[in-house]
């Protein structure tokens, strides 16, 4: 899968992982909706082991990519999304952290991919495969925080009540 189509695609089992746990969530365990699940965590899993592994070893240089261990990370993403939202003992706790950064993961969507890149191929002759992983995270982190407080927080007031017909409040 190549271009912007197999790129979509290419996540689309992620994205209908997600979407089945919601449902199991919503509404309740089913044979039908774990097997929608799996299907979609081991289609995801074969994607990653197969095409992302090269697109990474393609754009990142030094180590090969492992096709075992990214699949393992699909996996193991899957399992920790189900486990944080299904396991009562889990979904109950408070923490905070989580509650950040929660509110971070939309605007890091929109910004990690180009500017982690970025990021990596211009630190990375400099300071190495580790030390530019830590910057480059800790700098889209950064940005994703940036955009949801002077954006997100500022806008989802008045645009919420715009959206619903009620004039907005003056936060």
């Amino acid at each position: 899968a190549t271009g912007s189509a197999g790129t979509f695609l290419s996540w689309a089992s992620k994205f209908g992982a997600g979407m089945a746990l919601y449902l199991v969530y919503r509404e309740g365990h089913t044979v039908g909706r774990w097997a929608v699940v799996l299907l979609n965590t081991a289609q995801g899993m074969v994607i990653a082991a197969e095409l992302k592994t090269t697109a990474i070893d393609n754009i990142a240089s030094g180590h090969t990519t492992s096709a075992v261990v990214l699949a393992l990370v699909v996996l193991g993403t899957v399992v920790a999304v189900a486990v944080v939202s299904l396991v009562p003992a889990v979904a109950h706790w408070d923490l905070s952290l989580l509650t950040w950064l929660g509110a971070l993961t939309y605007p890091l969507y929109l910004t990690h991919e180009y500017v982690g890149w970025a990021l990596i191929e211009t630190l990375y002759p400099a300071l190495g495969r580790w030390a530019t992983l830590a910057v480059a995270t800790a700098l889209c982190l950064a940005l994703a925080w940036s955009m949801h407080r002077f954006v997100e927080r500022p806008v989802h007031g008045p645009l919420r009540g715009a959206l619903a017909g009620t004039p907005p409040r003056g936060d």
